[in-house]
């Protein structure tokens, strides 16, 4: 029985509240169309603010050992420089000839897009063309602040260059010097090999004529003539062993000197290649990077008419309405007293 006196009042007390509104609803409904109304017309008599946007990232330095991507400054930093209003007064200054009225002050909004080193610049203004001219010096001095750090990467890697240039002048002088030790020793072993030749024919010759001397001679000269005969051919095995033994010593050098000349020369080959490398470094140095230049944004951000329309209207509506029970309560409260 409790339970349906309970329903039953909660009825009766929307009732009531549904009659109070009914009541007042002329009020209600025409004061807040009314402030919509106003705060719309005041929303487009207000002037309009546009966002202008610069979109940036640090420039590429290098791939490290690791193989991970190094670049000339965080984006953490980059979005830290511009914030902290270190370039305002120059941009200010350099907005000083211009025929539009200057801002006190300048605010640059930085965001970081996630998972990445993009960086969105944004500048609020009512002057579309003052605001993309501001981005624009922005991107400028961000630039000359870090030409500084490329010319310092560019420098750093034109001396490497240098250092491995002279390394490459060093090895082929050395390379020249070698190639010349083998050719005179290739010289060498042709010269030597010419009078081995030589020699060789001589003993065969001296051998032939001993036979044909020895034959001829009498008992008493044919051991004379065989005795020099026998010296002289001695004499020429000895000199011939003495040739093939330094044209063996000089073949072991000249193959010792090609190994050197092949060293040299994979030496070269490698400096080359790191020279190649730090060329392709050099021209990978980034600036700061413009990805997106400012342009001339398609609608305002500021104000919103029919947002602000909207907004009023609901809140109007909703103070009205307590508005509403306050003066039912004011009138009932004053019938009580009027009836005592």
């Amino acid at each position: 029985m409790s339970e349906k006196s309970t329903q039953h009042e909660d009825e009766i007390n929307l009732i009531d509240i549904f009659i109070v509104l009914w009541k007042w609803k002329y009020l209600i409904c025409g004061v807040s169309i009314l402030l919509a109304l106003i705060v719309l017309v005041i929303s487009f008599s207000m002037s309009k603010i546009y966002k202008i946007e610069m979109v940036l990232r640090p420039g590429f330095l290098r791939v490290n050992d690791a193989g991970k991507n190094l670049y000339i400054d965080s984006a953490e930093n980059i979005k830290a420089l511009i914030e902290s209003k270190a370039f305002n007064t120059k941009i200010l200054n350099a907005l000083t000839n211009t025929e539009d009225s200057i801002p006190e002050s300048l605010l640059f909004k930085s965001t970081i897009l996630k998972s990445s080193n993009t960086i969105i610049v944004s500048y609020e203004t009512a002057n579309i063309k003052q605001g993309i001219e501001i981005q624009n010096h922005l991107a400028r001095m961000l630039e000359k602040v870090y030409s500084k750090y490329v010319k310092y990467q560019q420098d750093a890697i034109d001396l490497k260059m240098d250092l491995i240039q002279s390394e490459i002048n060093q090895a082929k002088e050395l390379k020249i010097s070698i190639s010349a030790t083998i050719k005179n020793k290739e010289r060498r072993i042709d010269s030597l090999r010419s009078e081995l030749k030589m020699l060789n024919n001589d003993s065969t010759k001296l051998i032939d004529e001993r036979e044909k001397y020895v034959l001829e001679k009498s008992n008493e000269n044919r051991a004379l003539f065989s005795l020099l005969y026998g010296n002289t051919i001695q004499q020429n095995l000895e000199i011939i062993n003495n040739y093939n033994h330094d044209i063996n010593e000089l073949k072991i050098e000249k193959e010792e000197e090609l190994l050197k000349y092949k060293e040299f020369e994979t030496k070269l080959q490698n400096l080359h290649a790191n020279i190649t490398n730090l060329i392709s470094q050099k021209n990978n140095v980034e600036n700061i990077r413009i990805v997106k230049h400012p342009e001339e944004p398609s609608k305002a951000i500021k104000p919103r008419p029919l947002r602000n329309m909207f907004l009023a209207f609901a809140v109007s509506l909703f103070f009205m309405m307590i508005l509403a029970f306050i003066l039912e309560y004011i009138n009932n409260y004053k019938k009580e007293k009027s009836e005592i």
